[in-house]
């Protein structure tokens, strides 16, 4: 019994050439043929001669935006690569400013679609007012931007009302903790992945050849060893591929939709 078991952990870890995989994840063994949820920092390092990677890589589920965004027409990056087209919610807001707090849970009401942009209101009750902000997000050519509207209020407890219909007085939009009047602190934006930055620190000798379609969007970093690609999502859905020098990157007749940043000393083979 004890020897099938043995040979049944080995199993999930051997590579095509025939060796178990001495591949870490965040300095962990892992699973290369399994998918893989990647959070913000990730680091794939050591191995063996030939390894393969094939489990598809994706970001985290929700792009989590700290900080307070501003006041439009300004508007914060709040998803790099990313297109409003993919947001399909908000979830886990915050209000802050001097006029409800250090930062208050808010609920979300009135998620739409207006022509290419999308939209959403923020409110909560403070003393005897609901108060609402609402943000709306759009496309620039580096990804989603957001900005808050308004800021308003009524009297009483009326969660849900839509602030854009209704007769409400209006507040100064914070941008800051310390500002008079509330603003939007913190969102999380359902849909839209998190950003991942994934780093290849491999041994020298290993030529790593990852297969897999990922969803990932993020900066890849070939710290060392060699990164062979096997599929044109190999790097992910978008983002940056910088390589270091001494390492090295085989795209192996792949188009990369990727800008690329090679260091001088590091190798990319066409």
């Amino acid at each position: 019994m004890i020897g099938v078991g043995v040979c049944l952990w080995a199993d999930s870890t051997l590579q095509s050439g025939g060796h178990a995989s001495r591949l870490l994840l965040d300095g962990k063994p892992f699973d290369t043929r399994a998918p893989l949820s990647l959070g913000t920092q990730a680091r794939i390092s050591g191995g063996r001669g030939d390894e393969s990677l094939s489990g598809p890589l994706a970001g985290g589920p929700a792009r989590r935006v700290k900080g307070y965004l501003p006041a439009l027409p300004d508007g914060k990056l709040v998803a790099r690569f990313s297109s409003v087209a993919e947001l399909t919610g908000v979830s886990d807001a915050w209000m802050g400013g001097t006029s409800v707090g250090s930062g208050r849970r808010a609920q979300v009401f009135h998620f739409r679609k207006i022509d290419d942009q999308k939209e959403v209101q923020l409110q909560i009750v403070a003393g005897q007012y609901t108060k609402a902000v609402k943000v709306r997000f759009y496309d620039d050519h580096d990804g989603i931007k957001a900005g808050v509207m308004y800021a308003r209020y009524v009297e009483g407890s009326q969660l849900g009302l839509d602030f854009d219909i209704i007769e409400a007085r209006s507040q100064k939009i914070a941008t800051a903790e310390s500002e008079i009047g509330y603003g939007c602190a913190a969102i999380s934006l359902v849909g839209i992945q998190e950003y991942v930055f994934l780093t290849y620190a491999l041994d020298s000798d290993v030529i790593l050849t990852v297969s897999g379609a990922n969803t990932y969007i993020g900066t890849t970093t070939v710290e060392s060893g060699t990164v062979r690609i096997g599929h044109p999502l190999a790097f992910g859905r978008n983002g940056l591929i910088k390589v270091r020098t001494g390492a090295a990157l085989d795209k192996h007749g792949y188009a990369l939709p990727h800008r690329m940043i090679v260091n001088d000393g590091a190798t990319v083979l066409e």
